[in-house]
C-alpha cells in the first residue's frame, strides 16, 4: 500500500513541468548536462525532481539551502542513476546537510580559524544517516574545476556500496560471476594504488582511494563519471566493471574534466619489474612484498618485508603483512611476534588486532582470540573477516549458537566463500539442524572441491 502511494505521488509530481529557473541552475552547475542527449536529459530531469522532493534538506549554521542548491546536488546525484531502470532514487538517504564550504565535525577540536584546513572535510556519508556536503566543492565539481573529483559522486557512491548492509567496496551485484570479477579486479587495482600512494607517484585515481576498499570504490566512481576516457585507457577492466554496474558508458559521450595538473592527463608511472638488488627504497620492497603476498609467494614476501622493517622498525603495515605471510608459512610464533610489535607501535591498529586474533585462533588460545576479535567488531561491526574468525573461534569453543550468528554474517558478506559455508555447516550440525548442515557442506564442496576440513563428515 505504501509503495502504491509513493508511486502515485511521484506520477503526480512528474505530471507538472519542471520550473523554468531549474534548467538554468542545471546548465550552469552540472557540466554533464551539455553532453546528454534528449532521452538522458528527460531521465535526469525526472530523477532530480523526485530526489529534490523526497529528501530533507538541512542547512548548516549560517547557510541557506536554496532551490539552486537542491537542484544542483540532486542533478549530480541523478547522473549516477541514468542507466538504472528501477524506481530507485537513493531511497535510503533521508537527509542531505549542506555546509557553505569545507567543514569539521561539531565535536572536532580542530580550529578552522587558524587557517590550516588540512583536516577539513568536503563531504561525509553516514551509514543509515545523512549525507553531508560542502556547497563550494559541489559547485567546483559541477563546473569541471576539481580535476576529476566530485564530492556528490563520492558520497552517494558510499550509499550504493552500503545497500547490502556493508560498506566495504562492493555494491550489490547481479550474479556470482560478476562478484568474482569484482573481487579480482578491484583487489588488484586497490593494491596497485596502495603502492603508488606509498611511493608518492602521480596516478589517475586519487590516492585517498588507497585508504580502504570502500574509499577505493567511491574514488573510482568519481573518476568513472568525471574522467571516463582516461579511466578506460589506463584501467580498462575497472572501467568495464563500473560500466556494467552503472549500466552506462560515459566514455562514449562525456568529455573528461580538466586534469589536476594543467590539461595533461596524470598518467600512472609504469615501472618495469626489478630484479633482486635493484630496488631503490623500502617502499619499493613494500610494494613488491604485497605483490608476492598476492601471488602466494610467501617466503619471497617475508624477505621483502624484512628489508622494509630493517630500515623502518615501526612500519605497522609491513609488520602486519609479514605476519600474514608467516602465518601461511606455518610460522605461528613469528607471526604472533609481528602482530605484538605492530600493536606496540599503535595499540589502535585494528588490522594488527584482527591478525593477532587469527594467529591466536590457530594456536588454540581461543579466549584471547575472541577478546581481540570482539575489540575489532566493537569498532567495525560489519567487518566480515572478524566475523568469520570469531565464528570459527566460537565453534572451536563449543559455542555453536554464537558461531552461527557470526558465520551467517560472514556468508552474507561473501556468498562465494567455501570456508564460511563449511564452518557454518559444522555449527548447524552441532545444533542438530542436519538438513541445513548438509546444504552448507554441499555448497562448500561445490565452490571449492579441494577444500579439506576435518569436521566435514558429510552428515
Amino acid at each position: 500500500m505504501f509503495g502504491w502511494f509513493k508511486q502515485r505521488r511521484r506520477r503526480k509530481l512528474l505530471a507538472s513541468p519542471m520550473p523554468e529557473e531549474w534548467l538554468g541552475y542545471i546548465e550552469r552547475n552540472v557540466r554533464h548536462w551539455a553532453y546528454l542527449d534528449d532521452t538522458q536529459r528527460a531521465r535526469l530531469s525526472d530523477r532530480l525532481r523526485i530526489i529534490v522532493a523526497e529528501k530533507d534538506w538541512a542547512p548548516a549554521t549560517g547557510f541557506q539551502v536554496t532551490d539552486e542548491v537542491r537542484v544542483t546536488i540532486a542533478a549530480q546525484a541523478a547522473i549516477m542513476l541514468l542507466g538504472i531502470d528501477a524506481d530507485y532514487y537513493f531511497d535510503d538517504v533521508r537527509t542531505i546537510v549542506v555546509y557553505p564550504g569545507a567543514f569539521t565535525r561539531p565535536d572536532d577540536p580542530f580550529d578552522m580559524a587558524d587557517g590550516d584546513v588540512e583536516n577539513a572535510l568536503l563531504g561525509e556519508s553516514w551509514h543509515r544517516g545523512p549525507i553531508v556536503l560542502s556547497w563550494q566543492h559541489v559547485l567546483k565539481a559541477g563546473h569541471g574545476l576539481e580535476g576529476g573529483a566530485n564530492v556528490v559522486f563520492h558520497e552517494f557512491a558510499h550509499r550504493l556500496d552500503g545497500l547490502d548492509g556493508d560498506v566495504e567496496g562492493m555494491p550489490p551485484l547481479a550474479h556470482g560471476e560478476q562478484t568474482r570479477r569484482w573481487y579480482r579486479v578491484t583487489e588488484s587495482e586497490y593494491l596497485k594504488l596502495v603502492g603508488n600512494a606509498r611511493r608518492g607517484e602521480v596516478t589517475l585515481l586519487n590516492h585517498y582511494g588507497a585508504t580502504n576498499l570502500a574509499e577505493f570504490f567511491a574514488v573510482a566512481t568519481e573518476c568513472f563519471f568525471e574522467r571516463p576516457r582516461a579511466l578506460r585507457q589506463w584501467h580498462h577492466e575497472l572501467y568495464g566493471l563500473l560500466a556494467e554496474f552503472y549500466h552506462q558508458d560515459p566514455a562514449l559521450w562525456l568529455a573528461d574534466a580538466a586534469a589536476s595538473e594543467g590539461d595533461q592527463q596524470p598518467r600512472p608511472r609504469r615501472r618495469r619489474a626489478k630484479r633482486q638488488g635493484e630496488l631503490e627504497s623500502s617502499d619499493d620492497y613494500f610494494s613488491r612484498g604485497i605483490s608476492f603476498l598476492n601471488d602466494e609467494q610467501y617466503a619471497a614476501a617475508v624477505a621483502d618485508f624484512d628489508r622494509v622493517i630493517a630500515t623502518k622498525p615501526d612500519d605497522g603495515e609491513a609488520l602486519v603483512h609479514r605476519a600474514v605471510a608467516k602465518l601461511h608459512l606455518d610460522d605461528l610464533p613469528g607471526s604472533l611476534a609481528d602482530c605484538e610489535q605492530a600493536l606496540q607501535v599503535d595499540p589502535r591498529d585494528l588490522e594488527a588486532r584482527r591478525m593477532r586474533g587469527s594467529v591466536l585462533l590457530e594456536l588454540g588460545r581461543l579466549d584471547e582470540s575472541i577478546a581481540d576479535l570482539n575489540q575489532v567488531l566493537r569498532e567495525l561491526p560489519d567487518d566480515p573477516d572478524a566475523r568469520f574468525l570469531r565464528g570459527r573461534a566460537a565453534l572451536a569453543s563449543g559455542q555453536a549458537q554464537q558461531a552461527l550468528a557470526d558465520l551467517n554474517r560472514a556468508v552474507g558478506a561473501d556468498p562465494h566463500d567455501a570456508e564460511s559455508y563449511a564452518h557454518r555447516g559444522r555449527a548447524f550440525e552441532l545444533l542438530g539442524r542436519l538438513d541445513e548442515a548438509r546444504a552448507d557442506y554441499a555448497r562448500a564442496r561445490q565452490l571449492e572441491p579441494e577444500l579439506n576440513l576435518d569436521f566435514d563428515h558429510g552428515t
